[in-house]
């Protein structure tokens, strides 16, 4: 650490900001499958969607770990900050992006 003040954002104030934004995410995404699943499978949906969201957490933790002790922590978080960015591709491209309404929530009479 550089008692210059050299550093753009503190590492608790980045903490702070990834914990926002990975609750805003979950809070964000987690309207969207209840209204393209059926009711019959939410709960094996939802269960497979977290099972693969945050189960890959611990290998992905080891394997950057890894990849850090091999080519450094700096290229290693730059890696990941751009495959962070990329990962919005796919959601630039989808019909999700233009959806406002959604279908009619099931069981209901409107």
């Amino acid at each position: 650490m550089s008692s210059h003040g050299s550093e753009a954002t503190p590492p608790a104030a980045q903490s702070f900001l990834w914990a926002f934004m990975l609750v805003l995410a979950t809070v964000a995404g987690a309207g969207v499958i209840p209204q393209l699943c059926e009711e019959s499978r939410l709960g094996t949906v939802m269960a497979g969607n977290r099972f693969f969201t945050l189960g890959v957490m611990p290998m992905a933790s080891i394997a950057g770990g890894i990849a850090a002790s091999a080519f450094g922590i700096q290229p290693v978080l730059w890696a990941w900050a751009l495959l962070a960015g990329l990962s919005a591709v796919p959601v630039l491209f989808s019909p999700l992006r233009n959806w406002h309404l959604g279908p009619e929530p099931r069981g209901t009479n409107a």
